[in-house]
């Protein structure tokens, strides 16, 4: 007869094994983020009149970092229609690694659409 462990037991190694497999994502992850990568800037423009100084600022961090930084407020788009301005970004969005949010990202319609689309995509998300 095999004797069966209490369930008390099979909850404590299946918590082990989930620690384990916690820290091993959390580490890799943590590798993965310090690996230089191609990053996607995101915040908010309309309406924001130091929006150049902010968004240089913030590419400024991520290139301090080692990573190579799309800046959407430094491609010269203005006066463009947004529908235009909007398939250009995205599409740039979808060859990055990254999403880097500046804060107060979530005031920009269009931001949140970046955001969405990379959390879709499965991009890592950095917080600035």
């Amino acid at each position: 007869m095999s004797e069966e462990l209490p369930a008390d037991d099979s909850r404590i190694c299946n918590r082990k094994a989930v620690r384990v497999l916690f820290h091993r994502d959390v580490a890799m992850l943590s590798a993965r983020l310090k690996q230089p990568m191609k990053v996607y800037l995101a915040g908010r423009i309309q309406r924001e009149p130091n929006y150049h100084a902010i968004f240089a600022k913030g590419a400024d961090r991520l290139r301090v970092r080692g990573h190579s930084v799309f800046n959407p407020a430094a491609a010269n788009l203005e006066g463009m229609p947004l529908a235009r301005i909007m398939a250009h970004v995205l599409t740039q969005l979808c060859e990055c690694e990254a999403i880097a949010l500046l804060p107060g990202w979530w005031r920009s319609g269009g931001a949140r659409i970046e955001f969405l689309l990379a959390k879709y995509l499965g991009l890592k998300v950095i917080w600035l």
